[in-house]
């Protein structure tokens, strides 16, 4: 195939840019790095919460991040925990504005997000570090389990309800904004 003279200065122009090697990475160090997000669902009862237990017996180190204010399924395997409610109360926040703050410092701040205000952007992960502990505080546990989603769905719905964020223009709350 031949090129047209065209066709070659563009490449010309290409090839005088530095690219980055491709990176590439070797199964070693695709499995160093694995992690799994694992959503486990089931009625009231089946034993969701139990599988921290199972965990922590496995010999994993378990963090439960308690957003239903209460671990008695749990209780004797003495896991790690933050009761979500308890501590945003303590720390004058929202569960759900809490529940951010643990979401950033555990993924780190979305580079998309350039503002200062923006959620989950570089200031965002500063002052949710500084509240929780530092950028380090989960590195001990191999699990992060959050008990319960359905939970925090909720502290989020509530949170997205608020005047500001639900009112029409005539001052009228509109909760289906909150859905999309």
């Amino acid at each position: 195939m031949r090129l047209s003279e065209n066709n070659k200065n563009a490449l010309r122009r290409l090839m005088r840019y530095r690219m980055p090697l491709l990176p590439i990475k070797t199964a070693a160090q695709r499995k160093a790095n694995v992690s799994l997000s694992i959503l486990l669902a089931g009625g009231a009862g089946v034993g969701k919460t139990t599988q921290a237990k199972i965990l922590h017996k496995a010999g994993y180190k378990v963090l439960v991040i308690d957003g239903e204010a209460g671990m008695l399924s749990v209780d004797d395997a003495k896991l790690d925990s933050i009761p979500v409610r308890e501590f945003a109360q303590e720390a004058g926040v929202t569960p759900w504005q809490l529940c951010r703050n643990i979401a950033v410092v555990l993924a780190g701040s979305n580079p998309a997000k350039t503002g200062d205000a923006d959620i989950y952007g570089k200031a965002h992960y500063k002052a949710a570090c500084a509240m929780l502990g530092g950028a380090n505080v989960f590195d001990q546990y191999d699990v992060i389990f959050f008990d319960s989603i359905s939970e925090f769905s909720r502290d989020s719905f509530t949170w997205s309800c608020q005047p500001d964020e639900c009112q029409t223009r005539h001052r009228n709350l509109e909760d289906r904004k909150n859905v999309g």
